[in-house]
């Protein structure tokens, strides 16, 4: 009877053992390897890494599918780490494939999380990558590969990066904190970036070396935190169109907003909003030479440093861009352009480069609340004034369209002291009546604009003048 009993205790505790096993999460570690398998893939922990060189290969990772256009391959719900290797590694494929809601971690930095080479008719979505050498890399005769709406941070060199293929199309992804490039096209035609958000990289979108008729899209990114947002190099006949290139809580500004160089030319840049780099916001180097660039926005880029932009190629065509530091004067006729071109920094020819009809508003729509500063016209130093002046500034801009009062006062002493002249007028010109001041030099003159909200620019003359 007692050895009965023990026996039956010895079969529920191999029982309950059992069920433990089959329940619980199958996790193999290996060095420094952790795979963990997923419930709907038809891998098993036992795999270090996915490896698929040929169609054949796709039926034993794949938890649906056939390949075929209608009916793709099928990789999802994937997580793994891997610090030996590519974790998702496919080569030489022409099966149509999915690859979506896997997390992959490289964890040293030296491969790839997926690494496609000579593949074709891919798609890779909804995964998160990080901590690799190229986070995703698409190499040498892919095509029609399709990347959208991953998040992609924390790789060594780029996060995105395509070599030698065409017809990719990298969309909607969050692609941060790259020791290089977010996104990097490498001698690759026919590639789209759309709709990406990018930054805290040196350089944040990189079209290079893609040939004389490229027809790469840069198209509707944002990108802030970097170097260079958006480098077009040895790169022709691209479309740079409708990109924020800010950050819109104004804490990360890139160096650089579009750059320009190395024989890139003949490129269409249109409609892009260009906010607060700390250099020029536009950059053209002696060797990019036909580039269109117009209906852009460009905002306080390169402050005190000089123009927002800077030309030194040949036969670029700057026309009809909104430069904040040029809005004014629109007389002769008013027709929404300055009067007057926007004069570039550069040595371009023709010299000197221009823009030769600025216009007085944006042209994009500008998502971010920004006051134009009100710059004082006149007097700003060095006149001499009689009994009475009348003091003009340039109108202030609201990007939200609040409307905009203005405070005008004067100091007698260099800017100790600050006395009233004219408050909450919307005029942009005011008269002064010197003629019971004191007589002599050291005076300025301020001006500060001021939104229904409360936002508010201020200008001051950049030198004394003389009453007399």
């Amino acid at each position: 009877m007692v050895f009965v009993l023990k026996l039956r205790k010895m079969v529920g505790f191999i029982l309950v053992l059992l069920l433990f096993v089959i329940v619980t999460p199958r996790i193999i570690y290996r060095s420094n390897v952790r795979v963990e398998s997923a419930p709907r893939s038809r891998f098993t922990p036992s795999d270090l890494q996915i490896s698929i060189l040929s169609n054949a290969d796709f039926a034993g990772y794949a938890s649906e599918g056939d390949g075929s256009e209608g009916s793709p391959w099928v990789i999802s719900d994937y997580v793994g780490s891997n610090g030996m290797g590519e974790i998702i590694n496919i080569e030489g494929t022409t099966d149509y494939f999915i690859i979506e809601d896997c997390v992959l971690d490289g964890i040293n930095k030296q491969f790839e999380s997926i690494f496609l080479l000579d593949v074709q008719n891919g798609e890779i979505r909804n995964c998160t990558t990080k901590n690799n050498k190229h986070c995703i890399f698409v190499s040498n005769g892919c095509s029609n590969i399709y990347i959208h709406d991953n998040i992609v941070f924390a790789s060594e060199e780029s996060g995105i990066r395509i070599n030698q293929s065409e017809y990719i199309t990298v969309a909607n992804n969050t692609v941060y904190n790259h020791e290089y490039n977010g996104i990097w096209f490498r001698d690759s035609p026919h590639t789209y970036a759309y709709k990406n958000t990018v930054y805290d990289c040196e350089t944040g979108i990189w079209a290079f070396d893609c040939g004389t008729n490229s027809a790469c899209e840069i198209i509707n990114n944002t990108v802030y935190g970097c170097d260079n947002a958006i480098y077009l190099n040895a790169t022709t006949h691209a479309v740079v169109q409708g990109n924020y290139v800010f950050d819109e809580t104004l804490a990360s500004p890139n160096l650089t907003g579009l750059y320009l160089l190395n024989g890139a030319s003949n490129n269409t840049i249109t409609n892009n909003t260009i906010f607060q780099s700390e250099y020029h916001g536009l950059l053209i180097d002696s060797t990019s030479h036909n580039n269109t660039i117009k209906h852009n926005c460009f905002v306080s880029n390169n402050n005190g440093l000089g123009k927002q932009a800077l030309d030194n190629g040949t036969d670029n065509i700057v026309d009809y861009n909104f430069w904040d530091d040029w809005i004014s004067p629109d007389e002769d006729p008013a027709d929404g352009i300055v009067d007057d071109p926007y004069i570039l920094d550069g040595s371009g020819m023709p010299y000197p480069p221009s823009d030769p009809h600025p216009v007085t508003s944006s042209p994009t729509e500008v998502p971010f609340h920004y006051l134009v500063t009100p710059e004082v016209i006149y007097p700003n130093g060095g006149e001499l004034i009689n009994a009475s002046a009348t003091i003009h500034w340039r109108e202030s801009l609201d990007t939200l369209g609040h409307s905009v009062n203005y405070s005008v006062y004067y100091s007698p002493n260099n800017g100790a002291d600050w006395y009233e002249v004219v408050t909450n007028t919307t005029e942009t010109s005011c008269n002064w009546d010197t003629a019971a001041l004191m007589k002599g030099g050291g005076y300025l003159v301020k001006v500060i604009a001021k939104c229904s909200e409360g936002l508010q620019e201020e200008d001051v003359s950049d030198g004394n003048f003389t009453l007399q």
